[in-house]
């Protein structure tokens, strides 16, 4: 009795269809050897076969990004005459890995036999770009059995073709251009005879990854030595890094999608602006966010010129030190104003003109 299972192919570009090139095996590939990463385009496939799924499949999406809709053929065979196309993709903690997932709605509910006749079995494909053009090579199968690399679904929800695939096997890039086909199960993988595919073969641009910038900027005197971040999400995606203590900012790229937390290392001595930690969310809506993180130097200035202001970096506490600065104490009556514990004041000004007939004065 056959069983479900996935193909994975290295394909040419010549896209799309009856002259793909010829066909070249790939090894088999079990658990215990894994497909490895591909630098050139791929199809997967899923169709009849003789495999038997091996383990539980990662955590399906409950939401999709639609890819593009594609119009009612007509021929009959709307099992696998495809309406829209879709895709998500996620980290997930279960499997620790990064996941790109595909879907497929159908007229009619998505099935992997075609009744004919002839008795053929149908084939749902998409092509996957890796190394950002359709380059000429070559196709041929590589069986996984292996559902912690791939595997698929069918009918989950409506009338849905569904599958994943693991990006460390397809180059674990942060985008892919990805184009669909659906046809009868066919022993050459480089031909698509009675197909439904895309009105439009241009190549679709998904986004399966992102980045985090990190902006700082530092208001009044810059500390020391630089600041230094954190920053943990999804899994084991965690990390670190530092910006100049006059300001700056990083990028940091290829993260898989998901909520991060954003931290700061705090100073004394400084006030930082919004709140810190922050949360962000790397999704395909928004993958590439930057947060600021906006810190003032603490002057301490109690408004008195006759005391010397600043922020003990040990302690963030004020100290405000008396000094012997020139000041004015804002009389016209006095001299050689200056500081004296935390007060300023000045000499009397003498007014005396040596005369006895008059009665000498300041006017302030």
């Amino acid at each position: 009795m056959k069983e479900n299972r996935i193909i994975l192919l290295v394909f040419v570009a010549f896209f799309l269809f009856g002259c793909l090139g010829t066909a070249q095996a790939l090894a088999n590939h079990s658990t215990e050897s894994p497909i490895g990463a591909l630098d050139t385009s791929n199809v997967i496939s899923v169709n009849k076969g003789t495999t038997t799924p091996k383990a539980m499949a990662p955590t399906w999406p409950t939401t999709w990004i639609s890819i593009g809709t594609d119009g009612d053929e007509g021929g009959g065979q709307d099992y696998r005459d495809v309406l829209e196309a879709y895709y998500e993709a996620h980290y997930d903690t279960g499997e620790a890995s990064d996941y790109l997932y595909l879907r497929l709605r159908t007229i009619q509910p998505a099935t992997l036999t075609d009744f004919g006749p002839p008795v053929k079995d149908a084939r749902y494909k998409w092509f996957i770009d890796t190394n950002n053009e359709w380059t000429s090579g070559s196709a041929g199968p590589a069986l996984i059995t292996d559902t912690n690399i791939a595997h698929h679904r069918l009918n989950e929800g409506g009338n849905y073709l569904d599958l994943y695939i693991r990006l460390d096997q397809i180059g674990d890039l942060a985008q892919y251009r990805v184009l669909w086909a659906t046809d009868n199960e066919d022993p050459n993988y480089d031909q698509a005879p009675d197909l439904d595919s895309p009105d439009n073969l241009t190549p679709t641009v998904i986004v399966v990854k992102g980045s985090i910038t990190v902006v700082k900027a530092v208001v009044g005197s810059p500390p020391g030595d630089s600041w230094q971040f954190s920053y943990d999400g999804p899994g084991s995606n965690d990390g670190s890094f530092s910006i100049p203590a006059s300001g700056g900012q990083v990028t940091t790229s290829n993260l898989p999608f998901g909520s991060y937390t954003i931290t700061e290392t705090t100073k004394t001595c400084y006030t930082c602006s919004p709140a810190n930690p922050q949360q962000v969310i790397l999704s395909a809506s928004q993958p590439n966010p930057t947060v600021t993180f906006t810190n003032t130097y603490i002057t301490c200035d109690d408004q008195n010129p006759c005391t010397d202001d600043s922020c003990d970096p040990n302690t963030g506490e004020c100290v405000n030190t008396n000094n012997t600065a020139p000041c004015n104490d804002g009389s016209a009556c006095t001299e050689n104003d200056a500081c004296s514990n935390g007060t300023c004041s000045g000499t009397p000004k003498n007014c005396d003109d040596q005369n006895p007939c008059t009665d000498d004065s300041c006017d302030p």
